[in-house]
């Protein structure tokens, strides 16, 4: 198991893609980080760190939905699936190592960015006279957390559905459109926002105190994860079933 999990991580590091993504990610959150810190006019309900959390914890959290779904579509696409189980005929075995090389590249993604909003507002605090360590424990926990949950979601979404460009547009469309629809259901709209997707992703992220239309840190951690579970355990069953061709 850990020799395929070290072949996964090579994949991954070695892998154009997937070191865009991370490059891209840790770019963005760098540059506005600076930038709202150093600019923008916090008053006295404003909260750094809030801010920071609210506006980037989304486009980490989606890229690292992309790293988990490229990471198994990617053998589909370009045909090395074949000779892949060919090395690892175990599909359940080689999926759980994809699993866990995208947890700990997406570890590393969620920690640095964290890292970065929570130092960006620490300093700038500072030097522009604003409270920039409020919520900073909690963000750094939620952007860790939660990016590597997302990408293990992502992983059960590209292990569910093997066609790469339908998976990521599949995903990205409910996570950012249908769901806020679907949410406008009279009988949907009391449970969806707090318990969907998209509300749970925001409250791991810690920055909400304690709003109560979101669930708490731990909590939401739990549920996350239970949904990224329970996509992956699907998908693994109908990847044992189905066969693959070169």
């Amino acid at each position: 198991m850990i020799n395929v999990v070290n072949s996964e991580l090579f994949k991954l590091r070695t892998t154009r893609t997937f070191l865009a993504l991370f490059g891209i990610a840790l770019a963005i959150v760098l540059v506005a980080s600076i930038c709202i810190c150093a600019f923008v006019n916090f008053n006295g309900e404003d909260v750094s760190n809030e801010i920071l959390g609210i506006v980037f914890g989304p486009i980490v959290r989606a890229l690292a939905l992309v790293i988990g779904i490229l990471a198994v579509t990617n053998e589909f696409r370009h045909g090395t699936i074949t000779p892949t189980l060919l090395v690892v005929p175990d599909r359940v075995r080689l999926m759980l190592s994809k699993l866990v090389a995208v947890l700990a590249l997406a570890l590393a993604l969620g920690f640095v960015s964290g890292a970065i909003m929570v130092g960006s507002s620490a300093i700038f605090g500072e030097l522009r006279d604003f409270d920039g360590s409020q919520y900073a424990g909690a963000l750094l926990i939620g952007m860790t957390v939660g990016t590597a949950l997302n990408a293990a979601l992502g992983v059960g979404v590209g292990v569910l559905v093997r066609n790469q460009v339908g998976a990521i547009v599949g995903i990205l469309i409910y996570g950012f459109i249908l769901e806020d629809l679907i949410g406008l259901i009279p009988w949907v709209r009391d449970w969806l926002p707090k318990y969907g997707l998209g509300g749970v992703s925001n409250a791991l992220s810690g920055v909400y105190g304690d709003d109560a239309d979101f669930l708490s840190q731990p909590v939401a951690g739990l549920l996350l994860a239970l949904y990224a579970a329970i996509v992956m355990a699907i998908g693994l069953v109908v990847m044992r079933r189905r066969d693959v061709t070169a």
